[in-house]
């Protein structure tokens, strides 16, 4: 099988940045982008030609005038459809980079559907009502600041990014009405759900239990298991599940391990529990998911 490029962080004269933008272009149909992953969220806005979008979880045709919206961690490739040009922009960026070091909790909140993503909120905007919006002039800005790199373009790009996020949750909220009520926190429970997201992050490979997270934050096993429910609109288990099948995707499209290897790798006690669950989410067993995304698509 073709390993899955897995795409490392950019980085600017040797420094890291949260944030990469670029123009895809491709003549004629075939692979704009092989199935690939990132730690980045992902926004694709059409400028010329069709292309067609595939994630585990979302096949999407866009057009010119259209965006769509990636989630991080999630496999992805891209396809042009086109007899002739094909082209997009890309806007790339961490989560963090809208986030302020002394950002209050009212700030952080708004994060939290990007950080716990909600399968039912949509992801793609058709031109129809991105037309007359800001989207299409921001997301032009963001790619002419990266490519012409003026005195302080770090600061224009971080600030139309920040415009473009605050426009997709207010669309959500238009269209469902309790993005912002769902993950509405105080400053304490927001601490604590951090301290979670993250030592799952750092640990899915390890026997996690609720028990211990639960002591993380200083609850009991009970008081816990209602908080996360709460907080994170799904239980525990579901959670920690999600993490570890994301991180099963990411190794069944870049390296060759086999299906009991991946499923202890990422925290499955057994290879037979690992399919079930797989299969639950997805709907597909794991070897149909890596042979998905090893050939291209018709």
């Amino acid at each position: 099988m073709k390993e899955v490029f897995n795409e490392p962080k950019k980085q600017i004269d040797g420094v890291w940045i949260p944030y990469d933008c670029h123009a895809q272009a491709h003549m004629g149909p075939g692979i704009m982008a092989h199935a690939h992953m990132h730690a980045y969220i992902e926004i694709l806005y059409g400028l010329e030609g069709q292309y067609a979008l595939q994630t585990n979880e979302l096949r999407v045709v866009f057009s010119a005038g259209d965006m769509v919206l990636i989630n991080a961690h999630e496999v992805h490739q891209i396809f042009a459809l086109n007899a002739g040009n094909n082209r997009y922009i890309v806007v790339k960026f961490e989560p963090e980079l809208v986030q302020a070091a002394d950002s209050t909790v009212f700030e952080l909140q708004y994060l939290l559907p990007f950080r716990l993503p909600v399968h039912t909120l949509p992801r793609f905007f058709p031109a129809r009502i991105l037309a007359g919006c800001e989207v299409p002039s921001l997301v032009r800005d963001i790619l002419r600041e990266a490519q012409n790199r003026d005195f302080g373009f770090e600061l224009a790009i971080r600030a139309d990014i920040c415009r473009l996020t605050l426009w997709i949750l207010r669309h959500w909220h238009r269209e469902t009405g309790h993005v912002h009520e769902a993950y509405a926190l105080s400053q304490r429970d927001m601490d604590r759900l951090k301290t979670v997201i993250e030592y799952v992050g750092q640990h899915y490979a390890q026997d996690i239990t609720m028990q211990e997270c639960a002591r993380l934050c200083g609850m009991s096993y009970y008081a816990f298991s209602r908080f996360f429910r709460q907080c994170a609109r799904r239980t525990f288990s579901d959670y920690l599940n999600f993490v570890r099948l994301k991180k099963a995707e990411a190794l069944l499209t870049t390296t060759d391990m086999n299906v009991t290897e991946i499923a202890l790798e990422t925290g499955f006690s057994t290879s037979s529990y690992f399919i079930r669950r797989f299969r639950a989410a997805n709907s597909v067993t794991p070897l149909d998911f890596r042979r998905r995304f090893a050939q291209p698509a018709p």
